[in-house]
């Protein structure tokens, strides 16, 4: 191969004047399956291949050489190269003949991976393309050349708090690079307004401690403002559980006492509201799949990711797939 650009050039001036070469080093997509990602062979993939012991980091596809009419220039570049390894030979040569085919008009594309991703997070990407604009609900720009620059912008948000310190990391790596960014996630659960407390509030009829927006009654005391006592009679409230007149008592979904109503627990999910009238379970579904997996159940409407929309969150707002 080291003498391929003479002979090409040989070749290609009996059928023309006009040949140029250029020439682009690949190996394999540096992801499993298609290259050797255990931690031993990171520098060196041919360990433990006897024909050649000793080889270079897989990599993709590189650029090393523009069309050119040198010949010499082809020949210098393909020396200096040094072999590396692959997991799958045939895919992989395949794919190489595929760069070759487009290396007149090389471009590419960078898409965002997540690895480790905990189950509480949600993530909500915004992908910055070449042509300025920002795509939300999108974390992958195609049709790159070279020079041109992708950004993207992550927010993350907490589904839960856990119920003790907690701190997790995950990954963001563009997909078939080494590069990626660690990202360390802690908690922040307590809330400021704990500090003013309000023992025996008026505003909790002198029987609870007002903290946060809410009472906290003593012992013996219900309500929302603390304003009955346990075994006082009962009836009289009754009618404060009701949705609206005629309506079952807490939507049939829970017990009502001292003018609150107390939801009961459910298999399916959280039963939840003034009422027990919302829960997180009775939402439309896709295939089965509550929201289609890209929502969130609340009161029977879901309410859909970012980059997600519909009446169950089915349908994406990922226009990348609508380009020619």
């Amino acid at each position: 191969i080291r003498s391929l650009g003479t002979k090409l050039a040989e070749e290609m001036r009996k059928l023309t004047s006009n040949f140029r070469l250029g020439f682009g080093s690949f190996v394999d997509k540096d992801i499993s399956p298609f290259s050797y990602t255990a931690p031993r062979y990171q520098t060196n993939p041919c360990i433990g291949y006897k024909l050649f012991p000793n080889c270079v980091p897989s990599f993709g596809f590189r650029h090393l050489l523009p069309l050119t009419d040198r010949v010499d220039s082809f020949n210098e570049e393909v020396r200096k190269q040094r072999v590396s390894r692959n997991r799958d030979a045939p895919e992989g040569g395949f794919d190489a003949v595929l760069q070759a085919a487009v290396c007149k008009s090389i471009r590419s594309k960078v898409e965002l991976s997540v690895w480790d991703q905990p189950e509480d997070l949600n993530l909500f990407f915004t992908a910055t393309c070449q042509d300025g604009v920002s795509y939300p609900g999108q974390r992958k720009c195609e049709g790159l050349k070279i020079g041109d620059t992708a950004s993207f912008e992550v927010s993350v948000e907490a589904r839960s708090c856990p119920s003790r310190h907690t701190e997790h990391v995950f990954s963001l790596r563009p997909v078939g690079f080494r590069d990626s960014l660690e990202v360390g996630v802690t908690y922040n659960c307590t809330c400021g307004c704990s500090v003013g407390l309000e023992p025996n509030s008026a505003r909790c009829s002198g029987s609870g401690t007002y903290v946060c927006g809410l009472c906290e009654c003593n012992p013996g005391y219900l309500g929302t403002r603390c304003e009955c006592q346990d075994g006082e009679n009962q009836s009289v409230y009754q009618n404060l559980c009701r949705e609206a007149e005629g309506k079952p008592l807490c939507s049939g979904r829970g017990d009502c006492s001292c003018n609150q109503c107390s939801c009961f627990e459910s298999e399916f999910g959280k039963i939840y509201g003034p009422f027990c009238e919302c829960d997180n379970f009775s939402c439309a579904r896709n295939k089965g799949v509550l929201c289609s997996g890209h929502g969130e159940c609340h009161c029977g409407e879901c309410k859909c990711h970012a980059g997600y929309i519909g009446d169950n969150c089915n349908c994406s707002t990922d226009i990348s797939t609508c380009r020619g």
